[in-house]
């Protein structure tokens, strides 16, 4: 799964940490907690789903 690829890749560069974070895509999906569930079971990240609003906010900020 590329998420793990990207934790070990952080990992071999002592990132202090990786942050998880989840857009519109997860928030509609029919299969979201499957989705986040598994990310969490492969990568032992905590994917924090953020609101439409702050999506949006963080779009306009670049």
């Amino acid at each position: 799964m590329v998420c793990k690829q990207f934790v070990d890749m952080a990992s071999a560069y002592e990132a202090d940490q990786v942050i998880a974070i989840a857009t519109s895509a997860t928030r509609e999906a029919k299969n979201q907690k499957e989705f986040i569930d598994r990310i969490k079971q492969e990568t032992g990240l905590d994917v924090h789903t953020i609101s439409g609003r702050e999506e949006a906010r963080l779009i306009y900020l670049g």
